[in-house]
């Protein structure tokens, strides 16, 4: 799966916060404001698991740990939460953690690519 960021939601990027709420574009005006709003460009489906990559702009990410609802939210409603910590206890049923442990800097017209061996 590809896809672009188209924008970038007024209080995404939070200062110390260690993740990125992604949903598609068409997500609804308050969930916008906390987004990074992609549009895919490649819908192949993508089973996404531990060990595989994900790469966002020119930075590449492992895959150390994926919630259950992960997989189906990406294909259907274009969601998730990118988790750049520590896998806890609990994780996030819609997260993917990920290394190394630094969140990005996110722009409109970046790629993201899930799921690459």
């Amino acid at each position: 799966m590809k896809a672009v960021i188209k924008e970038v939601g007024p209080a995404a990027l939070q200062k110390g916060d260690p993740f990125l709420i992604l949903f598609e574009e068409d997500a609804a005006p308050m969930l916008r404001q906390v987004a990074v709003l992609q549009q895919f460009t490649d819908r192949t489906p993508v089973t996404l698991q531990a060990g595989q990559q994900i790469k966002i702009g020119d930075q590449e990410y492992t895959i150390a740990f994926v919630g259950p609802v992960v997989n189906e939210n990406l294909a259907t409603i274009g969601h998730t939460v990118l988790v750049f910590d520590d896998v806890p206890a609990e994780p996030r049923h819609n997260g993917v953690y990920l290394t190394p442990e630094q969140v990005p800097q996110i722009k409109p017209g970046m790629t993201i690519i899930y799921g690459e061996d």
